[in-house]
């Protein structure tokens, strides 16, 4: 009986391995771990908070590039 356990176990994990391949094609999501310490952290929400200031601030320096030259300055 033991030994027609451990050949079903071996065969069912054989077939479980990923290919170098694939993990190469496919990014890697974050877990849901992590997704919940970032959340209860808030470093998600400091990141968007960056990432707009960051778009603010180059908006910004575009908008005042073009005010620049149609001034003549």
């Amino acid at each position: 009986m033991r030994i027609i356990i451990l050949i079903a176990l071996v065969i069912l994990t054989a077939g479980c391995t990923k290919s170098s391949d694939t993990k190469k094609s496919t990014p890697q999501k974050p877990s849901i771990a992590d997704e919940m310490i970032d959340g209860v952290t808030g470093r998600t929400a400091v990141r968007h908070g960056r990432k707009a200031m960051d778009t603010i601030e180059r908006v910004s320096k575009q908008e005042a590039k073009e005010l620049e030259e149609v001034l003549g300055k």
